[in-house]
């Protein structure tokens, strides 16, 4: 799916967009209660009541869930640096990784 910006403000179930299904122009800002698939967006925000697991490619990413298993890139840049770019609000007791290193940043 191409759209210029995608925007889902409430859910609780699982969101899935599957590998390589959404593609943003400009912002993906999305709350649902689980998060799974593959995105590009300039920016997102992506909010779950308990897991994000995605594949992304996004200049930056902001994240609220429990835990998070994130891969891909952030602001073109992959591994610890990825990790370095990501921020996240309200941090859990989980784990949140970035392509399987700590994301250390909180909002």
């Amino acid at each position: 799916m191409n759209v210029g910006s995608f925007t889902q403000l409430a859910g609780t179930g699982t969101k899935n967009f599957g590998f390589n299904s959404i593609h943003a122009d400009n912002t993906v800002e999305i709350v649902v209660g689980n998060l799974f698939g593959r995105m590009e967006a300039q920016h997102a925000r992506l909010t779950a009541e308990n897991l994000i697991e995605v594949d992304v490619k996004v200049d930056s990413l902001k994240i609220e869930a429990e835990n998070a298993n994130i891969v891909g890139e952030a602001n073109g840049i992959g591994g610890q640096g990825a990790a370095d770019q990501t921020t996240i609000k309200n941090r859990e007791s989980g784990s949140y990784s970035f392509n399987e290193r700590t994301i250390l940043g909180s909002d």
